[in-house]
């Protein structure tokens, strides 16, 4: 799993997904639970595709606040 730092991909994302992600740290920063569409965020927890790419929000130790990571 590596965590995804191209802004363009994390921008695609977000538009595609409903989500935030800050500009200089590149995590999630919307909220926990619900994206910004008001849609529960389990829905995209194995699902978020683009071009082929499987992607996931990932907490890691430490953080408060959880990075995009590529899967596949």
């Amino acid at each position: 799993m590596n965590i995804e730092k191209n802004w363009r991909i994390l921008k695609a994302i977000a538009k595609k997904y409903g989500l935030e992600f800050d500009r200089e740290h590149r995590y999630y920063i919307g909220d926990a639970y619900k994206n910004n569409r008001g849609e529960d965020l389990s829905l995209f927890e194995h699902s978020m595709k683009l071009k082929g790419i499987t992607y996931k929000l990932k907490y890691f130790d430490g953080c408060f606040h959880p990075f995009l990571v590529r899967i596949a």
